[in-house]
């Protein structure tokens, strides 16, 4: 536990990262561009020389590539993608780009009148329109290629655009992924708790014992999901970590979390950088207490760098029990999120906010 006996104190509003947005490395650009050029000169060659081949809200769920249109004329899916391509709306305006065996994490906006607007981090937004389970994505990358998306377990109507080939339209449902019955859905839903810079080096140093309140919503795909972490100091819309994330059998029923590919407080997560097991960690005595143990290096300085700690639980659930308890073997004596009194309590009854709206004064 730490020699003052407190929680560490609250940190300056100008800590480098706490309210930095989430900056993803991978873009789905070159895909993009690569795909769609290779698909408008087959659709040109064929034209011309012919061929003899042939929840809760509504809007959320998969949407499945059904074809696309360039100059007037339909252009097959797998001639440009051939592992498909998907968009799965989810809450809080994110949304998962899956191209070619290739997924991304962005977010969008859904316009009341059904325009849709889909950021993909860095590269060219998407825009189009959503009506009755259909998706549209228009003139994608400037290309003049227009690609149409039918929701999930719906069925495509006969072919409305007509094709290079003289095959009669028939009616074509959506592929559609055979459910998963997932083991690991105690993971998913809304969380709380707080997360610290437990030690550093370098020019961070001084950030020792810095600690934020911090919220997440851990999603769960059968046996992979995402996670999505923000903080005090991150204004509605924004966050400190996005990481996919999969499943695996642990020391509980409950199984273990590793992360898979993302980003925390502006740096790369890789692949079994978290490895999360309820059962096995130094707070695995707190009923459904979670800890996220990681590592930041400073970009192109590795003498800068961060060992924090993450501490979660369920979104609703009482701490009084961590209150109460002496945390004579945690590394902390005060294992309370300092915001818990003045802003968890009064909210922990009611769904999870989409940002953390902590009085610095009062918490501290």
């Amino acid at each position: 536990a730490s020699t003052a006996g407190t929680q560490p104190p609250r940190p300056p509003h100008d800590i480098p990262g706490g309210s930095q947005p989430q900056k993803r490395k991978m873009s789905f650009l070159p895909f993009l561009l690569i795909a769609i050029g290779v698909a408008a000169l087959v659709f040109l060659l064929i034209s011309f020389f012919g061929s003899d081949s042939d929840a809760d809200d509504p809007t959320y769920g998969v949407y499945v590539a059904s074809y696309g249109t360039f100059a007037g004329s339909r252009i097959e899916i797998e001639d440009m993608w051939p592992n498909g391509f998907t968009i799965e709306l989810l809450s809080k305006n994110k949304c998962r780009v899956a191209v070619n065996g290739e997924t991304e994490t962005c977010r969008y906006k859904l316009e009341n009148n059904g325009e849709i607007e889909i950021d993909l981090r860095g590269d060219e937004d998407l825009e189009g329109r959503l009506v009755d389970n259909r998706l549209t994505l228009e003139d994608v990358m400037d290309s003049g290629v227009d690609l149409v998306f039918y929701k999930e377990g719906t069925v495509a109507p006969a072919v409305e655009v007509p094709a290079v080939t003289e095959d009669p339209a028939i009616d074509t449902p959506v592929a559609t992924a055979a459910p998963i019955d997932s083991d690991y859905a105690w993971w998913d839903g809304d969380w709380y708790g707080w997360w610290v810079i437990y030690e550093g080096g370098g020019e961070y140093a001084d950030l020792e014992s810095y600690c934020y309140d911090a919220c997440a919503t851990i999603s769960v795909y059968g046996d992979t999901g995402l996670v999505d972490l923000w903080d005090e100091d991150c204004a509605e819309g924004m966050n400190i970590g996005y990481i996919d994330v999969a499943f695996e059998p642990g020391t509980t029923d409950k199984g273990r979390m590793v992360s898979v590919s993302g980003d925390f407080y502006d740096d790369e997560i890789a692949a079994r950088d978290w490895v999360v097991d309820p059962g096995d960690s130094i707070v695995s005595r707190f009923d459904s207490m979670i800890l996220i143990d990681g590592m930041y290096y400073e970009d192109g300085n590795s003498s800068n760098w961060i060992h924090y700690y993450v501490f979660l639980r369920p979104w609703g659930m009482s701490w009084e029990d961590v209150r109460s308890d002496s945390c004579y073997d945690m590394p902390y004596d005060n294992m309370l999120p300092l915001g818990y009194d003045s802003w968890y309590v009064p909210h922990m009854n009611d769904a999870m906010p989409s940002y953390i709206d902590l009085d610095r004064g009062e918490a501290a």
